[in-house]
């Protein structure tokens, strides 16, 4: 039969469980922060992109 656990092992378990809530925000923090990276290098190929078919174009005509 289990005995009641102690307040210091209740507080250990509660600061375990906030660490690991603070180190779940900064893994998530961090892929969002890799995925918005990403995001900005796609839409910054589109644009070059964008502008250099405008240019061919705008060439093309005049």
């Amino acid at each position: 039969m289990r005995l009641k656990s102690s307040k210091k092992e209740k507080m250990n378990k509660n600061l375990s469980r906030e660490k690991n809530s603070v180190k779940n925000k900064d893994k998530n923090k961090k892929s969002n922060v890799e995925f918005l990276v990403k995001l900005l290098k796609a839409l910054h190929f589109i644009k070059k992109f964008m502008y250099g078919s405008y240019e061919k174009i705008k060439k093309n005509i005049y």
